[in-house]
């Protein structure tokens, strides 16, 4: 059985720890790494030989937010095919259809409930990584 990878890029040391957690919570066997940013998120997986399964991106960061990311992503040929899935506290209907437009497989809306965040994560890695 090969390991599952999850990349996160998310400037919020808190909201990494969370979603950390949670993520154990689903399965400690996933390995997690990230990014504070999507500039460098984009310079180390341009740079791995290990792809993540899934990257989850946060909209809102410095230096690189999430849509400009995204749009990196998805125009470089050797991370397009990897799902990303953005992972914002925006609920906005326009922006999760723009960034499902810009090839996003999913956008979930940070849950304020660790129970629901770890329900959210088991249900959308069961779709995507199997």
């Amino acid at each position: 059985m090969n390991t599952r990878r999850l990349f996160l890029v998310d400037d919020d040391i808190d909201e990494q720890w969370i979603f950390n957690t949670a993520l154990n919570a689903v399965d400690p066997t996933i390995q997690l790494s990230g990014a504070a940013n999507g500039q460098d998120a984009i310079r180390q997986l341009a740079g791995s030989m290990a792809q993540p399964d899934v990257i989850f991106l946060d909209l809102n960061m410095p230096v690189m937010n999430g849509l400009e990311c995204l749009q990196q992503l998805k125009s470089n040929p050797g991370l397009s095919g990897i799902p990303t899935i953005m992972y914002s506290t925006t609920a906005d209907p326009l922006t999760i259809s723009r960034v499902r437009a810009m090839g996003a497989e999913d956008f979930i809306t940070k849950p304020y409930n660790f129970d629901e965040l770890v329900d959210k994560l088991r249900s959308v890695l069961g779709r995507i990584v199997a």
